[in-house]
């Protein structure tokens, strides 16, 4: 058990050095309740000594210039045994120094609150223990006299008549994550920290897979994200993962072909089009107005849409075969470590559950333990999904209820964007080809819990066209009521190809 909280306390003290190391607002309001004392590892008493120095002169973390910090430290007298243990540590942190924006710093300022208050608890039973055998009262009456606790970290509220670092943060911090590409990212605006966003969609519509594209444009950004999936196995998680970021199928073709969708225009499609920079002269319907089976166009028809977004553009889609190899599993672990490489030090972890087999005090724990013990601190949660977690001991509304409200806390505990799919209610809101926003299943409650909700649709017609519709329901601000149409390839992997406002919509 010492073993565990001695390594658990190491683990807390790199986090904090690394935030006090490469992230400016970490360090100043750091700077206010620190004491070398607080940390036990002792090179960490001699980093956080020279950030505290670099702030005071410069303003700022310091960044890639602790190296040099470091370098003249060790040329100075800096004993080995110390400066081997502080160039280890530096080393592990090289790629951390141009992601400063990834750490999560009110999650970190947290967690240095109450590891600053718990040690200078620590530090004031040891005192008292050590005056007290003394038989000094007076000298142990003295010591919790003088005794200040860490207040300036501790949330005990917040005065902006007075606190000219909360006025700081307000206007300098970035809460912002990132944004999706092309329309939907314009409907959506960016995606920031402690927003819990909900997906609806029917069975089996891709909400899943429209998750994993979400977690998996947050992981290009370099942010840390973490996945529980309360369905799939570990196997399927990673094959769908994996096949995401790889774009190829994981199993042969049932009829031989790969399809991909691609824009069109309707007017393209029909023949009645006048513009002089279409591609194509020829009409893809025949002269009864039909349109041909996808792999059946005329010859010399080709898709058009140059004009996509402008006024005029009658959005349609269009399948054109793809040719791709399978995935293999060397494919799939090249394409991963040629990702990992890229991200300078931020992580993908995911834990699965079967259906009903654990809830939110499982997710919880587990997060507690990657914090501890490898110092992962998600800045993205996906919860696939609270309706399928155990019931805690209640009715099964009641508890979907309290299932859900306990994974948006997540989003304020962590500090952290969460995302997470609902189901559709009854037979007539999944077979609803525009889902209201009273469609969720089990109780609409959840609405004013979210900070957003996007609905996934589509019609027969569209999924056979690897097409579907999002639009938010619920969001707070101008954005509500758009809709997007999307292109899908979930054969390869791929919920979101790209996206165009529907016409009205925008």
């Amino acid at each position: 058990m010492s073993y565990t909280r001695r390594r658990a306390d190491a683990q807390i003290e790199r986090s904090i050095l690394i935030g006090m190391v490469v992230n400016d607002r970490v360090l100043r309001n750091l700077s206010l309740a620190y004491k070398s004392r607080y940390f036990l590892v002792p090179y960490a008493q001699s980093v956080g000594k020279w950030c505290l120095e670099y702030l005071a002169k410069y303003d700022r973390a310091p960044g890639a210039d602790i190296q040099t910090i470091y370098e003249a430290h060790r040329r100075n007298g800096l004993d080995s045994e110390t400066a081997e243990l502080i160039g280890q540590f530096l080393g592990s942190i090289s790629e951390q120094y141009e992601n400063s924006d990834g750490i999560n710093s009110e999650y970190l300022l947290d967690q240095a609150a109450n590891y600053f208050q718990e040690r200078a608890l620590t530090l004031l039973k040891e005192d008292l223990e050590e005056r007290l055998g003394q038989g000094n009262i007076l000298a142990a009456k003295e010591a919790v006299a003088n005794f200040i606790a860490p207040e300036k970290v501790v949330t005990l509220g917040y005065e902006p008549l007075r606190d000219m670092n909360l006025v700081r943060d307000a206007f300098e911090s970035e809460d912002e994550l990132f944004s999706l590409p092309g329309d939907l990212g314009k409907m959506l605006g960016p995606f920031v920290r402690e927003d819990a966003w909900g997906l609806v969609g029917a069975y089996k519509a891709g909400k899943s897979w429209t998750c994993t594209y979400i977690q998996d444009q947050a992981i290009y950004q370099r942010l840390n994200v973490a996945r529980f999936s309360f369905e799939m196995n570990k196997k399927k998680e990673t094959r769908r993962f994996i096949q995401s970021i790889c774009a190829m199928p994981d199993k042969p073709p049932r009829d031989g072909n790969i399809w991909l969708p691609v824009w069109d225009c309707r007017l393209n499609q029909e023949g009645t089009c006048s513009r002089q920079e279409r591609v194509n002269n020829v009409a893809l319907y025949d002269n009864e107005k039909n349109r041909p089976a996808f792999g059946h166009a005329p010859a010399g028809y080709a898709p058009c849409a140059v004009c996509k977004g402008k006024k005029g553009w009658h959005l349609e889609s269009w399948v054109e075969p793809y040719k791709c190899d399978v995935l293999t599993w060397r494919t799939a672990w090249r394409r991963a470590e040629a990702i990992s490489q890229q991200l300078r030090g931020a992580r993908f972890k995911f834990q699965y559950w079967p259906i009903r087999s654990a809830g939110i005090q499982e997710v919880k724990a587990t997060l507690q333990v990657w914090e501890h013990l490898e110092g992962f601190i998600p800045d993205v949660i996906v919860v696939d999904s609270p309706d399928i977690m155990r019931f805690p001991g209640k009715e099964p509304r009641h508890a979907i209820v309290d299932n859900r409200r306990e994974v948006v806390a997540l989003a304020q505990q962590y500090h952290a964007l969460v995302i997470f799919p609902l189901q559709a209610g009854s037979k007539t809101a999944i077979e609803r080809k525009d889902k209201k926003q009273s469609d969720i299943g089990e109780s609409v409650a959840i609405l004013g819990d979210v900070d957003a909700m996007m609905v996934i649709d589509s019609t027969e017609a569209e999924y056979q066209a690897m097409r579907a519709r999002i639009k938010t329901t619920v969001q707070r601000d101008e954005r509500r009521g758009s809709q997007v149409a999307i292109l899908q390839a979930l054969d390869l992997g791929q919920a979101i190809i790209d996206s165009a406002f529907i016409q009205g919509k925008k």
